[in-house]
């Protein structure tokens, strides 16, 4: 491999500081965009207790693409590229946290926690600037697409 100063590893103490980020803005979304909700609820549907998990891809897709409320519902057939990776990013987490991986809210208020974290964000992380913002205060289609509860998005500014 090459020698290449990308993450991970022991760096030598002579290397000099990052840069200063100037501003970071982190957007937190509350909820999940309707097509992601009607997934959530359909899998939630799907879930096994027995094995703690929902069924395979392709059966997770035939449902998916059966169900009424999902068929004709534009904004779904508009992410139909995002759904099998959102299906499998639901899968990983229900690995890691179980069934609560499929609601739809989180347990507490992310943005409140944020905000009043803050100040500690901005002093551990040497930050000269940081914003917490709720995602309803851009319409950057891919901040918006991106930012979900518990995946906040971060702009570095």
């Amino acid at each position: 491999g090459g020698k290449g100063k990308k993450g991970g590893g022991g760096g030598d103490a002579a290397a000099a500081p990052p840069p200063a980020i100037a501003k970071v803005v982190v957007y937190v979304a509350s909820e999940y965009p309707e097509w992601q909700r009607l997934v959530l609820s359909k899998l939630d549907e799907l879930f096994d207790d027995a094995t703690g998990t929902f069924a395979d891809n392709r059966t997770v897709l035939k449902s998916l693409k059966e169900d009424e409320a999902l068929k004709d519902n534009a904004a779904l057939k508009k992410a139909m590229k995002k759904l099998m990776p959102f299906v499998q990013f639901v899968r990983e987490q229900v690995a890691i946290q179980g069934r609560d991986a499929l609601s739809q809210v989180m347990p507490f208020d992310e943005l409140a926690i944020l905000t009043m974290n803050a100040e500690y964000l901005k002093q551990t992380l040497a930050l000269e600037t940081i914003e917490i913002l709720p995602i309803s205060a851009t319409d950057v289609a891919k901040i918006v697409d991106d930012c979900v509860p518990g995946n906040p998005y971060t702009l570095f500014v």
